[in-house]
């Protein structure tokens, strides 16, 4: 993706992420911790999810990493 863009729902935040390139990435510190999602080629998944800088695991499920990233949103909470 070439600029920052902020989703304004779930819906659209689940767009962002599907055409989202390799070494892009997207990230939410609504809740006070930063939660980040980037775009690799890891066997495990194609979505690398990290919080506070910390591993958390990978997925290829677009709609579960829009999740982790959604969790931080504090309307969504």
């Amino acid at each position: 993706m070439d600029k920052y863009k902020e989703p304004k729902d779930f819906h659209e935040l689940v767009e962002m992420l599907q055409a989202m390139d390799e070494y892009d990435f997207c990230d939410c510190m609504d809740s006070g911790k930063l939660r980040e999602v980037y775009v690799g080629g890891l066997a495990e998944g194609r979505y690398i999810l990290y919080e506070s800088g910390g591993y958390i695991g990978c997925t290829d499920d677009v709609v579960s990493a829009a999740q982790f990233i959604a969790e931080g949103w504090e309307a969504y909470e």
